[in-house]
């Protein structure tokens, strides 16, 4: 059920993000900047380019749609109690893999907002003409990104432990 709800999440940034992209084309400057120096002036410019507001949506919606139907295939996760996990009863490994599901389905997410706050940071920035993505706030929504999802692996870790202590207290 809680990875429906975070895909549901994922699909309205992925629609949100090209919702915006669209909005935001027709009210940008033929040309605009697109890179800036250390301090904060532009040092290069473009010209006006679906490809270049688009690109953010649709890169963010093939990575949506490619780990939705990779994670239907467990055989291809990679982490490392995986031979560990590969040892449990069929419901216990099952409840190991919903789990790793929910952590990638909630890292694409905490992506999204990230990469959502890239975009209307840029989108200012093209705008206003001047440096508004601060890599402090980058820095520190990656880092509070991290962090959920490091809770899930670690819940993964405790389940797998668990599970592994059941089965050795069924064969004694």
């Amino acid at each position: 059920m809680r990875e429906w709800i975070v895909l549901v999440l994922v699909a309205a940034l992925a629609g949100g993000m090209f919702v915006f992209a669209a909005w935001a084309y027709d009210r940008l400057p033929e040309r605009y900047p697109t890179h800036f120096d250390r301090h904060g002036r532009a040092d290069a410019w473009s010209d006006k380019s679906w490809s270049h507001v688009g690109l953010m949506p649709v890169v963010y919606a093939a990575m949506v749609l490619l780990t939705v139907v990779l994670t239907r295939y467990p055989a291809l996760y990679n982490f490392p109690q995986k031979q560990r996990v590969a040892r449990l009863a069929a419901p216990q490994r099952q409840a190991v893999y919903a789990e790793i599901r929910f952590a990638v389905y909630l890292t694409v997410a905490l992506l999204g907002v990230l990469l959502w706050y890239v975009q209307l940071r840029l989108y200012d920035s093209i705008v206003a003409r001047r440096l508004m993505v601060r890599m402090t706030t980058v820095l520190l929504l990656t880092a509070m990104a991290v962090v959920p999802v490091l809770l899930c692996l670690w819940r993964v870790r405790k389940m797998v432990r668990s599970f592994e202590a059941e089965q050795r207290s069924e064969c004694d």
